[in-house]
């Protein structure tokens, strides 16, 4: 029953190949659903027949009838002892059978991630689980802790195998050997990702263009200088994780723009002073964290100086009409809260009730709208305080809905500011008390952000949704996986490797399985080496060790060791078929992170914490 439990999870698997190649058409009768049913009755035919040949054995102890007490006793020992379970699971196999028929004629077939989450799918993989134990619960009830050896417990082995690869199965679309979404994260892709850029357009939307035709430049962050002649924005180059400050023409003019910072840090959120002659910036730290700094600087690229410096976080600068002050969003120890600054001598304020950041003032100098978020961190409301003497910490709301970086006219009479609209990011206008707010930037498929008015047109920075590699998003689905994929082996294995003294070969067999089986899925043949590795190495720990490696703290070296092994070759392996886009903590951490995740896997099976009676 150990061969006919992977036959069955093979013919499982060739019907997944089947839809995940496009060989699956509409019909619920294809020749792939005949083999996956065809091994499933296969064991079925085993078992009634080795349940049929007993009770003709002990027919002539059966004195009262099948239904009597000899009768029932007589039917309970026709199958050998654990696979009562694998009837059970040919039976609910069978009924889920009809099930999916009824659920495919209904809803038609599945084609995504949807299929394997499909109650009648769902109760397939109960009933495929439930035959693959019974050769488990057969050897557990046949032999002690002390049997080893293929001909003892090879079947169990086979059938642990077998669980592993209906679990990895029902869970590919996560499984790093297998799923082509984690794969495109962690190899390298020829995807050089979208980068920011700048576009124009009239204060209604029209005439909407980019501002520098280059995409080679990550350019981001808009600031337009107060005649509407020159925007500066910030410029990161390449995989550089610094950043400098550009000014250049906005009237379309081919001078070449000029660079008025290059100190190696990230120089990023400049804002134009009233004057026009200076332009305060943001400093932080290149691709670490440390001390931010507020700094000045004219708009030639001289006389640079710092204002404001040691502290955590800072965002958003902008100018009082007086051009003696500059607010920043900072923190006030764990909450965001606007700061004035003294552009002359860094002599700091907090505005009270301004709980935010992304400050811009307001035309004439009384009220700085900001953005304030909700509990969880995303934006929320478009807020004004008061900075007047006779009704100081005074804070009303200008704009909801999820509205937050706003910009003021130059005549105080319309406010732009971004809010997501259908999905991604947009500019958005309305009066000066949020009346009447219109996306004007209608942009498909990417982000606006930083709205700058130029007289009557606005600046504003515009982003693709960057591919899954390079997201935050894609990095966590991927290392998710390799945790599933520690959590999932490691719980296969040392139930074997605790139960039972394992043959050598019997965990490369299980892993191999199983990582042949996945990479079937979408042909990612690549990654069966890596699970070779760790079946073999995993093997040799268990043969030295012998019963050692069966308790602690040899059980926890080989819970941690066995992902460790695992991940690190799939890491190996992306690298070398298709080159590694990870970034380097994550590809040398990852296998600590799924070591881990298999230690705490062995201390269920063998716990650190244990209670000694007293002598």
């Amino acid at each position: 029953m150990g061969v006919l439990s992977a036959l069955l999870i093979a013919g499982i698997y060739q019907d997944g190949w089947a839809h995940n190649h496009g060989k699956v058409d509409e019909s619920f009768f294809t020749p792939w659903h005949f083999v996956l049913y065809g091994t499933m009755a296969l064991s079925g035919i085993v078992l009634f027949v080795v349940g049929l040949r007993d009770l003709a054995a002990r027919r002539d102890q059966i004195t009262d009838g099948l239904l009597g007490v000899a009768g029932r006793a007589a039917i309970r020992d026709s199958i050998p002892a654990g696979y009562w379970s694998s009837v059970l699971g040919v039976v609910i196999f069978i009924v889920g059978g009809g099930l999916d028929l009824v659920w495919h004629t209904i809803f038609g077939i599945e084609a995504s991630i949807d299929a394997l989450v499909s109650p009648t799918h769902l109760a397939l993989a109960l009933g495929a689980a439930l035959v693959c134990s019974g050769p488990i619960r057969s050897v557990a009830f046949r032999y002690r802790e002390d049997a080893g050896g293929w001909s003892h417990v090879g079947p169990a082995a086979v059938a642990v195998a077998a669980i592993l690869g209906l679990v990895g199965f029902f869970t590919q679309y996560v499984q790093p050997i297998g799923a082509d979404v984690v794969v495109s994260v962690v190899e390298k892709s020829d995807d050089e990702g979208v980068v920011d850029g700048l576009y124009v357009m009239d204060a209604d939307g029209a005439h909407q263009s980019r501002l520098f035709p280059s995409t080679s430049e990550d350019a981001f962050g808009p600031a337009v200088s107060p005649d509407g002649q020159r925007v500066v924005y910030r410029v990161a180059t390449g995989a550089s994780p610094a950043s400098d400050l550009y000014v250049a023409k906005l009237n379309g003019s081919a001078a070449k723009p000029i660079r008025i910072t290059q100190s190696g840090r990230h120089d990023t959120q400049p804002a134009w002073s009233p004057s026009g002659d200076r332009i305060a910036y943001v400093s932080a730290p290149a691709a670490t964290s440390g001390e931010f700094q507020l700094d000045v600087v004219r708009a030639d690229g001289s006389g640079q100086r710092v204002v404001l410096h040691g502290v955590t976080t800072l965002s958003g600068p902008a100018w009082a009409p007086d051009g003696r002050h500059i607010a920043v969003g900072s923190r006030n120890g764990v909450t965001d809260q606007i700061e004035v600054v003294d552009s002359g001598t860094g002599a700091a304020s907090w505005v009270a009730g301004a709980l935010g950041d992304w400050p811009s003032y307001s035309p004439d100098g009384t009220e700085i709208y900001f953005s304030r978020s909700d509990a969880e961190g995303n934006p929320s409301t478009i807020d004004a305080a008061s900075l007047s003497q006779m009704s100081p910490g005074s804070v009303r709301t200008i704009e909801s809905g999820g509205a937050n970086m706003s910009a003021t006219s130059r005549d105080g009479s319309r406010l732009a500011f971004v809010r997501s609209d259908r999905g991604t990011d947009q500019i958005f206008v309305a009066g000066m008390e949020g009346r009447d707010p219109v996306d004007v930037s209608v942009l498909s498929g990417m982000d606006a952000s930083r709205p700058a008015w130029a007289g009557n047109r606005i600046v504003f920075n515009a982003i693709g949704r960057p591919h899954i590699s390079s997201s935050d998003s894609g990095l966590a689905l991927s290392l998710s996986a390799m945790l599933l994929q520690a959590i999932v082996v490691c719980g296969s294995l040392l139930m074997l490797v605790r139960r039972w003294r394992m043959p050598f070969g019997a965990i490369t067999f299980v892993l191999t399985f199983f990582g042949v089986a996945l990479a079937t899925q979408n042909d990612e043949y690549f990654a069966i080496p890596a699970a070779l590795v760790a079946g073999l190495a995993g093997d040799i720990f268990v043969k030295s060790l012998g019963e050692r490696a069966r308790r602690a703290p040899a059980l926890y070296v080989l819970g941690f060791g066995i992902p460790f092994v695992l991940t690190a070759g799939y890491v190996v392996a992306v690298a070398v078929a298709h080159g590694l886009g990870w970034p380097p903590n994550m590809a040398i951490g990852s296998p600590f992170i799924a070591g881990f995740a298999g230690l705490l896997v062995a201390f269920a099976y063998d716990s650190p914490l244990r209670w000694e009676s007293a002598a």
